[in-house]
């Protein structure tokens, strides 16, 4: 194989591996952040610690086993850049049991948000055709509360109750999956 072709096979290797990264990431970031906003008290000091995490997990990504729970090695790597934070800045750091409780709450809340998200999927699923869309109208489209009671041809207020009830259908639908599955 000629050098150029071993080249672009590296590129190509290289190119998943960043996409794989960024997937990871993206998924986790919101994560990180609240995990970041948890430990640390000024806004300006959160972006550039989330800025900082972000580069050290990108140095870091080859060592990170593909496979592996990448949540729990991004919220361990967030967790040394806030007590690198803590000691620059002279603040009082958290007892590493506490940073370490603080990760575990972010891990377990994440499978929570997952099984809620699913939940919730599975809950629109049953609504009625007409609901589902004045929802898609409302919530995915982005539409004003009047823009679409216009469209629908029903009251601002009516809308409202409308709404009102759809929330309330959802959420008992949200809770009564939930439960079911805890009992499993």
């Amino acid at each position: 194989m000629s050098d150029f072709g071993a080249e672009s096979l590296d590129n190509i290797e290289s190119e998943k591996r960043n996409q794989q990264f960024m997937r990871q990431y993206v998924a986790m970031q919101r994560r990180l952040c609240g995990f970041v906003v948890s430990s640390v008290p000024n806004w300006t000091d959160i972006d550039d610690i989330m800025q900082e995490i972000v580069v050290v997990l990108w140095s870091k990504y080859d060592t990170f086993v593909p496979g592996t729970d990448f949540a729990a090695w991004s919220l361990k790597i967030a967790r040394l850049q806030i007590m690198a934070y803590r000691q620059k800045k002279g603040m009082r750091q958290f007892k590493s049991e506490t940073l370490e409780a603080i990760q575990d709450t972010a891990i377990e809340d994440m499978g929570k948000d997952d099984f809620r998200r699913d939940a919730l999927r599975g809950c629109l699923g049953k609504l009625k055709e007409k609901e589902h869309k004045i929802l898609q109208m409302r919530y995915e489209i982005g539409g004003s509360i009047k823009s679409v009671a216009n469209e629908i041809g029903i009251s601002v207020h009516t809308l409202y109750k409308l709404l009102g009830r759809l929330h309330a259908q959802l959420f008992e639908c949200i809770n009564r999956t939930i439960a079911q599955e805890e009992e499993v």
